[in-house]
């Protein structure tokens, strides 16, 4: 499916949540139905100018996946399946906490998920045994540098009492119960005390980000829509939902815009960077010292590269060192980019730490980034 491959996934919980980033992005089309997904797709294509000038264009899929954390653990794997992103956003409202200085309206950004579902009982209690989740380092560093007043332009709703929006960086509490006690909060924030709010879909989705075999980026951006308080239902705090989602979007929309994410290759056929004869000389050689050319192992080399053993001739009866430069140059003349990062990662994987580790990187970059 490497014709669907996105830059980034955005998983919105609830269906207020979905229009509110859709309607923060340009020409949102639905995406056609497929026999082997029943979710719904909603595409768009992101413009971006980065800090050099030089423009680009992200490509993003948006999905709804039901509030709790096995709907979203089970959206956002068939998504990630579907579309291979580079990043996953779980985008929406949460519970602020009052006590870490928040306050209705304003935005949650996650440096880290803490997962409190897993617990034990005992004749003492409950033991909590905390499952934490780390937001990728890369948006973390473009949110940190994103300025108030650049996301606050973008809100549309009217805000339901004087006061403008700020942004907190934080670890965020998330589990399938809806809490507001301020006794169990308390709990928790005994064992967490820099806690921001709290939410019900964090764990699912950033523990399917990090078992998918891609290996997406995890991030989560919240508007605070309640107090995470016995007043959650009242009238006073309801009117801030549809508010606390037009920040979340224009908050998540503003950070992309921003340009500091580095544009990957989507499409399988666009142009791929020139790699030099010394680059392709030591993927021949490290392929020969793996080993993995070896009668028995290349039948599997073949299949975790992607390709077929009769696109090569005499397949089983080469030499090994032979296979290994002839693979090389099967998949660099086709120019199969793919594959190659498939070889690269497959050799990155046998050399890790080696002498050889930071001059692979450095091609697998080139064949990512443009």
């Amino acid at each position: 499916m490497t014709e669907n491959k996105i830059n980034f996934l955005i998983i919105t919980p609830l269906k207020e949540e979905l229009d509110a980033v859709l309607n923060k992005l340009p020409k949102v089309q639905e995406s056609s139905p497929f026999h082997d997904d029943i979710r719904t797709y909603y595409l768009s294509n992101l413009p971006v100018i980065f800090a050099d000038g030089t423009t680009g264009t992200y490509r993003i899929v948006v999905t709804l996946s039901g509030m709790g954390r096995v709907p979203a653990a089970n959206a956002t794997s068939d998504a990630i399946r579907r579309w291979q992103p580079d990043y996953v956003l779980l985008v929406g409202i949460a519970g602020g906490f009052a006590n870490a200085g928040v306050k209705l309206g304003d935005v949650l950004v996650s440096d880290q998920i803490v997962d409190y579902e897993s617990q034990k009982t005992t004749s003492d209690g409950h033991q909590v045994r905390y499952e934490v989740h780390r937001a990728d380092q890369r948006l973390l560093g473009a949110s940190q540098n994103l300025r108030d007043n650049v996301w606050q332009q973008k809100i549309t709703t009217a805000r339901p009492e004087n006061g403008v929006p700020v942004s907190y960086i934080g670890p965020i509490l998330s589990g399938d119960k809806s809490v507001a006690v301020g006794e169990v909060l308390a709990g928790y924030a005994k064992d967490w005390p820099k806690l921001k709010g709290v939410e019900m879909e964090a764990g699912g989705v950033a523990s399917a980000s990090f078992q998918a075999v891609q290996r997406p980026g995890f991030f989560m951006i919240r508007g605070v829509s309640d107090l995470a308080d016995e007043d959650e239902k009242t009238y006073e705090v309801q009117q801030w939902r549809s508010y606390a989602c037009d920040v979340a979007a224009s908050y998540t929309v503003a950070l992309l815009e921003s340009g500091r994410v580095p544009l990957t290759n989507t499409s399988p056929n666009s142009p791929i960077n020139e790699l030099d004869k010394s680059e392709l000389n030591l993927l021949k050689k490290l392929l020969i010292e793996s080993k993995r050319t070896s009668v028995l192992k290349r039948e599997i080399l073949a299949t975790d590269i992607g390709i077929k053993s009769g696109e090569i001739p005499q397949f089983m009866l080469l030499a090994d060192d032979d296979l290994a430069k002839q693979i090389v140059d099967l998949l660099w003349k086709r120019r199969l980019r793919e594959k190659l990062l498939n070889l690269c990662e497959i050799l990155q994987s046998d050399f890790e730490g080696g002498e050889y580790s930071s001059k692979l990187e450095g091609i697998i970059a080139k064949l990512k980034y443009q």
